[in-house]
C-alpha cells in the first residue's frame, strides 16, 4: 500500500520541476558569447543536461572558447558557477545557455534545482 503513495509523491516532485513556459530558444546568451550553435545541437564544447547530470562532468577549454549547455530532458535546469563567473536562468528541453570564459582557472558549477547535479569547467590559457 505504501508503494503507490511513494510513486505519487515522486511523480508530483518531478512535475514540480517542470514548467509550461519552456522556450525552444532557451535563455538569453551570456554577453559576448557568439551564437555558433543552435538549440539542441552538439558541437565542440557542449555540455548536455540529461538524467539529472551534466555530461561530460568535466570539460577543458581555452580562454575565449564558447561553452554551450544544452538541456535534453523535459525538466528545467540551470548552470550556476559556485564562484559567480556565470549564472543562467532556468531553461527547458531544447534550451541552451552559452558562456565564454575570459581567464584561466577551474570553475565548479551546479544546477541549483537538483542537488548533486555538478560539473567542472577547466579553462586553460590560449
Amino acid at each position: 500500500m505504501r508503494l503507490p503513495v511513494a510513486l505519487t509523491v515522486l511523480a508530483l516532485a518531478v512535475a514540480g520541476c517542470s514548467s509550461d513556459t519552456d522556450s525552444p530558444e532557451g535563455p538569453a546568451e551570456n554577453p559576448g558569447a557568439p551564437a555558433k550553435q543552435s538549440a539542441g545541437s552538439k558541437g565542440k564544447n557542449t555540455i548536455t543536461m540529461k538524467n539529472i547530470e551534466f555530461s561530460p562532468k568535466e570539460l577543458t577549454v581555452k580562454v575565449g572558447e564558447p561553452v554551450t549547455w544544452v538541456n535534453e530532458e523535459s525538466i528545467e535546469h540551470n548552470a550556476v558557477a559556485k564562484s559567480g563567473e556565470f549564472k543562467s536562468e532556468l531553461f527547458g528541453q531544447g534550451g541552451t545557455y552559452k558562456y565564454k570564459p575570459t581567464k584561466p582557472g577551474t570553475i565548479k558549477y551546479v544546477c541549483t534545482v537538483h542537488p548533486g547535479m555538478e560539473g567542472t569547467l577547466k579553462v586553460e590559457a590560449k
